[in-house]
């Protein structure tokens, strides 16, 4: 980054006067902080819109049940049949859900999100249909 000289005077601007760049400083005073963060999850690349939407449904959620509700453990079939559902509305053209009046689709994000911190948290709510094998 470059510092660029200042006019001799508040009239210099009107004058004509164009900044010039004057050197890039270096050591210990930089005109930006470093921070060591390349090898972090860059969260800064989610969609807000997205994210916000979520939010809506758990703000829904959360008057419709109580806040966090959900981490009293859901299981895996019942949380994948909620998504479905709403996956299904939508394919058949109904954008958002009638009762929430909010989009299918980010209802359904809930729901697997919800679903992903179950398998990473409460296997114990796994509840999948496992093919049996003959041993």
């Amino acid at each position: 980054m470059s510092w660029f000289s200042i006019p001799p005077d508040p009239g210099a601007v009107k004058q004509g006067f164009i900044p010039q760049p004057i050197g890039v400083i270096k050591g210990p005073y930089l005109p930006e902080g470093v921070k060591h963060d390349a090898e972090k999850v860059r969260v800064d690349l989610l969609d807000s819109e997205w994210l916000e939407g979520v939010g809506k449904v758990l703000t829904f959620g959360a008057k419709k049940y109580a806040p966090d509700n959900w981490r009293g453990g859901i299981h895996y079939r019942r949380l994948l049949g909620a998504c479905l559902r709403h996956v299904f509305a939508f394919l058949r053209g109904e954008d958002n859900d009638p009762e929430s009046g909010i989009s299918h689709i980010l209802h359904a994000s809930c729901c697997l999100m919800f679903l992903y911190w179950f398998t990473v948290h409460r296997k114990d709510l796994d509840d999948r249909y496992k093919t049996r094998t003959l041993d």
